[in-house]
């Protein structure tokens, strides 16, 4: 028969293990993902998606008339498919490249959190 207190401490180092099993790749995934963005050439203005979405490398130069959803302050710096950072930025929308900070596309939506 085990002691409670030798229970309470084999469940407590199994919880913490397999906690640690899963945070394990989901922390190499993020530190892996801020490496690669340096690794990607930075998105060509002509890359037929960055025209489908209207990309700029500089978004203080976005045509409102063309995108009137555009809000004043937004960048890829501050967008929720950013990925690592600072300088240069992965996305989501664009995965072989990577975005200028200063950058916007039509797909911008504002960080989560």
């Amino acid at each position: 028969m085990s002691h409670p207190a030798e229970s309470k401490a084999r469940r407590a180092f199994l919880r913490n293990a397999a906690l640690a099993a899963v945070s394990a790749p989901i922390a190499f995934q993020l530190i892996s993902q801020r490496a690669h963005a340096q690794d990607k050439p930075l998105l060509a203005l002509d890359n037929p998606q960055a025209v489908a979405l209207g990309y700029t490398d500089d978004a203080a130069k976005v045509d409102t008339a063309k995108h009137p959803q555009f809000k004043a302050g937004s960048s890829c710096a501050n967008c929720n498919f950013a990925q690592g950072g600072p300088d240069p930025l992965g996305c989501m929308l664009f995965p072989a490249n990577s975005v200028a900070p200063a950058g916007w596309c039509a797909s911008w939506a504002p960080k989560a959190g």
